[in-house]
């Protein structure tokens, strides 16, 4: 029986390309596919990194304008604070307005560094700007990674296929033909057979 080493674990390929979209291909020896997967990959994060810099300058952006034009202490504010900000003018009106019948809105306290008072209309709208351009940079730093998951899915199959295929293309080149020749020409009744035999 020929010896079969040399084939590829289908399991083996699919944890690689898991781990690394591409690493599963170069192991089966899918040049072309392996240099796909892992050109997708750097492009993600590639990607990934340039939205979240853009978001964290942006974050940086909206606080620096907030602390400019609405007179606000950044220290210790959280998403939500940020959040009450583009829709009411002060720090009284979202306590008047914004928890009128909704008592479980948090209450901030009437202090220096708490309060806030946009100095006109057009600065917090531009505020309302930045901070859109940020989220919707965090958005798109999330939907990349959304792409990365998928890459991953995507080289894990097609891993596993190859390395089927590769097992299967192996097995058929291990199969060989063997040709002989077997009779007697000469005497009362002379005789010759052809035999081919496969062996796997």
């Amino acid at each position: 029986m020929n010896d079969v080493s040399g084939l590829k674990s289908p399991v083996k390929a699919v944890l690689l390309s898991l781990l690394l979209p591409g690493a599963g291909q170069s192991y089966i020896g899918a040049v072309a596919k392996s240099r796909v997967f892992y050109s997708a990959e750097a492009v993600a994060w590639v990607a990934y990194g340039g939205f979240k810099v853009w978001q964290h300058q942006k974050e940086n952006e909206y606080k620096s304008w907030a602390v400019q034009h609405a007179g606000i202490d950044e220290a210790g504010k959280d998403d939500y604070f940020w959040q009450m900000m583009t829709y009411y003018d002060s720090r009284s009106a979202y306590e008047i307005y914004g928890r009128a019948g909704q008592p479980d809105r948090p209450s901030y306290p009437d202090v220096v560094g708490w309060d806030w008072q946009w100095d006109s209309e057009t600065a917090r709208a531009e505020y309302r700007e930045l901070r859109n351009s940020a989220k919707g940079a965090d958005r798109k730093a999330t939907f990349t990674l959304g792409t990365m998951v998928l890459n991953r899915i995507v080289a894990s199959l097609d891993a596993y296929r190859g390395a089927k295929l590769f097992n299967r293309k192996k097995a058929m080149g291990l199969a060989s033909a063997k040709l002989r020749l077997k009779g007697t020409p000469f005497g009362e009744n002379p005789n010759v057979m052809v035999i081919l035999q496969r062996v796997f």
